[in-house]
């Protein structure tokens, strides 16, 4: 039975709920038990919230029989980042100068979610300071990859990715700076969203302050779901009012790829594979011309996403840490301004962009020193466009290591591209 709970598509879940058909505690206990199972393994949640998971479930079966009103994702169990404030549990960010916080209340975007009725199992585990592909910390240890425990999950939302693969959580409130959601859910095989800026606030949110009023420039708050599908769910609950969708009509795709930023043989041949699936599916394909080099825009983006990171640091770790001076850094906004608007228009006659989403499959441990400072590229190089992105899996034999690739849309245009990837999701699968 708690199988067949667990195998319940996020729609059809929120909807046996409201109807009846099952109650929130029975769904929080199948995923406590895989929990119970699978994490002292895989070590993908750094802290269980059973016992609160059990009271919230109870309590919202209790509205239920009252017919209380109550939210569209009731008794939905989720996890959640450990980076995200949520009251009562710890939040450490892997660093253990936070070892003992507990903040004394959510993020806006955990109260969102709450607001909607989900149960929280928990926080998933992080790199030390969100810095990293190991997904391993002094706190918490290493997050291993559900597929094989030789392959890193990636970071820094490696276990927000592991949590979700390995069926202990339907979905998980992660975020996304340079990569960090998109490069677990392509090595883990399963979907990550960076929604578009300003989608979800990603305040209260380590290390930076959780009491700061400033959203982040660069990084967002989004979400790692099983499926397509799921994540298409969750945003019609998120965000009811979707923007019209574009007539039907055939679909056309740009296709970026850009030989100064290498891809390793196995991804090459993954991303022809699946091109030529879309082109027989009646997909029409065309390059995409960025607004500049890749690498150019690569270089930009780490500049950004550092001196984001650096927020919060005294003058002398800023300047230790190769922080720009104002002057500087209001140049690179100038000019990744003009680039984003550059972008917008060229794809203002595709329906979306098709991009890797890392330069290689999920590695071994042993081998991702090799390949740490450029599996984050084309993750920056999406992100220095600011466009929303969604990882999908591409298709791959048995024992072979996972690999995905990004589909990412004109900004604010979310749910139009959320709807493609529905469509898109089985044919790049296989």
């Amino acid at each position: 039975m708690n199988q067949k709970i667990r195998d319940l598509p996020l729609n059809h879940l929120a909807l046996a709920i409201r109807r009846g058909e099952i109650s929130c505690l029975e769904v929080t206990n199948a995923y406590l038990e895989q929990i119970e199972e699978q994490n002292p393994r895989l070590n993908a949640l750094s802290y269980v919230n059973e016992r609160g998971a059990r009271e919230r479930a109870k309590m919202l079966d209790s509205l239920l029989a009252r017919r209380t009103a109550f939210g569209s994702l009731t008794g939905v169990p989720i996890t959640v980042k450990d980076s995200f404030a949520v009251e009562s549990m710890p939040a450490t960010c892997g660093m253990s100068r936070f070892r003992e916080l507990v903040p004394a209340r959510n993020a806006p975007a955990v109260a969102r979610l709450l607001r909607l009725g989900t149960v929280i199992l928990g926080k998933s585990n992080v790199p030390e300071s969100l810095v990293g592909l190991d997904t391993c910390n002094p706190i918490s240890g290493r997050t291993l990859n559900p597929h094989d425990s030789s392959w890193s999950p990636g970071g820094s939302s490696g276990g927000s990715a592991v949590a979700v693969a390995s069926g202990m959580s339907v979905l998980d409130l992660a975020s996304d700076l340079s990569g960090s959601i998109r490069i677990p859910a392509s090595w883990c095989s399963v979907v990550g969203y960076r929604p578009s800026q300003g989608m979800l606030s990603k305040r209260s949110h380590l290390p930076w302050d959780l009491d700061a009023e400033l959203e982040p420039p660069e990084s967002v708050a989004g979400f790692v779901t099983r499926s397509a599908t799921d994540l298409d769910a969750l945003y019609r609950r998120l965000w009811p009012r979707r923007e019209r969708p574009a007539p039907r009509r055939k679909r056309m795709l740009a296709i970026w790829t850009d030989p100064a930023l290498a891809l390793d043989g196995e991804v090459s041949c993954s991303l022809q594979r699946a091109m030529k699936a879309l082109q027989a599916a009646g997909y029409e394909l065309f390059d995409f011309s960025p607004p500049a080099p890749a690498p150019e825009l690569v270089e930009i983006a780490k500049h950004l996403t550092q001196a984001e990171i650096s927020f919060g640091l005294s003058e002398g770790e800023w300047m230790r840490r190769g922080g720009l001076d104002v002057r500087t850094y209001l140049h690179l906004l100038d000019r990744i301004k003009r680039f984003r608007l550059e972008a917008r228009s060229v794809l203002s006659g595709a329906d979306a962009l098709l991009a890797p989403a890392t330069p290689s499959p999920a590695p071994s441990f042993e081998r991702l020193p090799e390949i740490s400072k450029t599996a984050d590229h084309w993750a920056l190089a999406v992100s220095a466009l600011q466009l929303p992105s969604i990882t999908l899996p591409l298709a791959r034999q048995v024992g072979e290591p996972p690999v995905g690739v990004q589909l990412a849309g004109r900004h604010r245009s979310d749910s139009t591209l959320i709807t493609l990837a529905t469509e898109l999701a089985p044919l790049l699968a296989g």
